[in-house]
């Protein structure tokens, strides 16, 4: 349906947001995609990441803050495992749901062939 559609869209975007480095775009977006869909327990996993890793930004002193920009442009960033992982399930749910719109697709399609013909 469309509002579980536009839910992985925000919660999409709140990736994006995240591996951007983005923290407070990617916390509200993670809020929003969880008043769409409540239950979504990865959505709820990231805005609590991103919420520990805004406090942490927001503990460390500015000098090492400057330090570690420093080093994140020296070092290359890596995917985590986790939203490797998220976006695997993601997918695998996406095809499941392809199947059920197709399977749903050929049932309509043989009840439309199957009318009997009137006998008049």
């Amino acid at each position: 349906n469309d509002l579980t559609v536009k839910q992985k869209v925000i919660y999409n975007n709140g990736v994006v947001y995240t591996k951007q480095n983005k923290l407070e775009e990617s916390i509200e977006t993670f809020k929003e995609a969880l008043r769409l869909n409540p239950a979504d327990e990865d959505a709820r996993f990231n805005l609590q990441k991103a919420l520990e890793e805004l406090r942490k930004k927001n503990k460390k002193p500015e000098k090492n803050n400057q330090q570690d920009k420093k080093d994140k442009k020296q070092e290359p960033q890596k995917q985590p495992p986790a939203n490797k992982k998220m976006v695997e399930q993601w997918l695998q749910s996406l095809k499941q749901k392809e199947q059920e719109v197709q399977q749903k697709m050929q049932q309509s399609k043989n009840r439309s062939v199957k009318q009997p013909e009137k006998d008049w």
